[in-house]
């Protein structure tokens, strides 16, 4: 069967050459079957750019830049990841400004994929070509050594070049909308709206209005109908939580999650994941919840998730597999995980402190709080009280309930540090208050043993 283009490159699905050798496998397909023209170039082009091949790229390209809109964004495209804007304008530019840009659907989709990408440069880098207003080309050198007052005047007039480049990306937005309903110029209207980065119209309409969260709704729904993955992202999110939606649904907010999962984005892989995991707006599936978190190979947290699901199952070589996965993305939660399994032991890891003790570290570098205490726990272990100390401390200011408890009984017991049974009484009161379950009624355990040896130590000639 002679490949289709839709077999050879279809974003975010499975059929997208991904390793080095399936992208050159794609580029001799094409080449051997299909005759050569601008879209055939701009597909080749595409699979050079993915090997960093920029040199063969541009010779794919040059013959069609003058006939073919696809081809001049594909340009672009080169010095955008180079950063090289003033050339990336000028090739957007001529995307959007050449008539030929209307004659077919991919001619129309690269004149609003430039409108979008003019307008994000000017929104994300604030740079604005041979600009004939000397306010927009504001040189920061100006804020430097100035007093007080001459800082909040620089402060200020930064401020206010901000909002104007803003207003001109927004402005390239909607003509890219007026012009070709371009899922992505739909898609970052909704966004500005949904961060109320959009600035209220001075003489509003009389009567009710419309919420930036509402408008936000509508244009992530234009968006989502260009098949546009993050939209229908945003339209989980925004039905999740009900705001800017007709009304809060979880069922809605999970269809979403898979719509914009099946386009590719990994975020909603590990979102719908969850759902299937928790029945959140769809039936209980550990099944299906590890079909979409085995697709999202780069998030750390669908990853982790995934190796858990596989502990649940007693599958410890596969959660051992997606762990050592997510500690190559430096995942603190596969770090510890895998510290875990360690101080354990199983079939596939035989007990080891040491081990265990490493990627503890590794987690705890990170911040991770339950890696914290398990190593304030070894410490004690070892006798190493002040490190026990200091280590619960660490996790107790990154809110963990068993570093608050911990560190209230070494203040108890005066372990690592002096005895303040005042300071333990306090830390304990914040555990009741703030916590619940098992660390709560720990707490409350130890308030009520303080209270009686307290009572016992007032009594004449009392004894504990």
């Amino acid at each position: 069967q002679q490949p289709t283009f839709a077999m050879l490159a279809t974003p975010n699905t499975s059929l997208e050459p991904s390793t080095h050798q399936e992208i050159l496998d794609a580029i001799q397909i094409l080449q051997s079957y299909f005759p050569p023209d601008s879209q055939r170039a701009v597909k080749i082009a595409k699979h050079y750019i993915g090997l960093n091949d920029v040199e063969n790229a541009e010779k794919e390209l040059e013959p069609y830049l003058n006939q073919s809109a696809p081809a001049r964004f594909c340009k672009a495209t080169i010095y955008l990841d180079k950063k090289e804007w003033e050339e990336a304008w000028k090739w957007l530019q001529s995307c959007m400004k050449d008539s030929e840009a209307t004659k077919d659907e991919e001619s129309a989709n690269a004149a609003g994929d430039a409108y979008y990408e003019c307008g994000r440069i000017i929104e994300e880098i604030h740079y604005v070509p041979a600009s004939p207003h000397k306010e927009d080309m504001l040189d920061d050198s100006q804020g430097m050594g100035l007093s007080s007052l001459g800082n909040t005047r620089f402060k200020y007039e930064e401020q206010a070049r901000l909002k104007r480049m803003r207003e001109k990306a927004i402005a390239l937005y909607k003509e890219g909308i007026s012009k070709y309903q371009h899922g992505a110029c739909y898609y970052r209207l909704g966004y500005l709206f949904l961060k109320g980065m959009i600035p209220k119209q001075p003489f509003a309409p009389v009567g009710p209005q419309k919420t930036d969260h509402e408008v936000a709704f509508e244009y992530f729904s234009k968006a989502a109908e260009k098949q546009s993955a993050e939209a229908h992202f945003q339209l989980a999110q925004l039905w999740e939580s009900g705001k800017g939606a007709p009304k809060k649904s979880r069922a809605q907010a999970a269809e979403c999650f898979e719509r914009s999962a099946r386009l590719g984005n990994e975020a909603a892989m590990f979102h719908i994941g969850l759902c299937y995991l928790e029945g959140r707006g769809v039936k209980r599936s550990a099944d299906r919840a590890l079909h979409y978190l085995k697709k999202a190979k780069q998030h750390k947290a669908a990853i982790t998730t995934k190796g858990l699901v596989y502990l649940q199952k007693k599958d410890y070589l596969s959660a051992l597999e997606a762990f050592r996965e997510g500690a190559k993305l430096k995942s603190s939660k596969s770090f510890y995980n895998l510290g875990c399994m360690y101080r354990d032991g199983s079939k596939f890891t035989p007990q080891s402190i040491q081990k265990a003790k490493t990627f503890f570290r590794e987690a705890a570098s990170q911040g991770n709080s339950h890696a914290l205490c398990d190593l304030g726990y070894f410490a004690i272990q070892d006798g190493n009280f002040v490190e026990a100390f200091r280590l619960f401390r660490d996790a107790k200011n990154r809110g963990s309930s068993a570093g608050l408890l911990n560190l209230a009984r070494m203040f108890e017991e005066g372990q690592g540090t002096k005895q303040d049974i005042e300071r333990a009484v306090q830390l304990y009161q914040d555990a009741l208050r703030k916590c619940k379950g098992s660390t709560a009624e720990h707490a409350k355990e130890r308030l009520e043993a303080l209270q009686r040896k307290s009572a016992l130590l007032a009594t004449p000639g009392g004894t504990v």
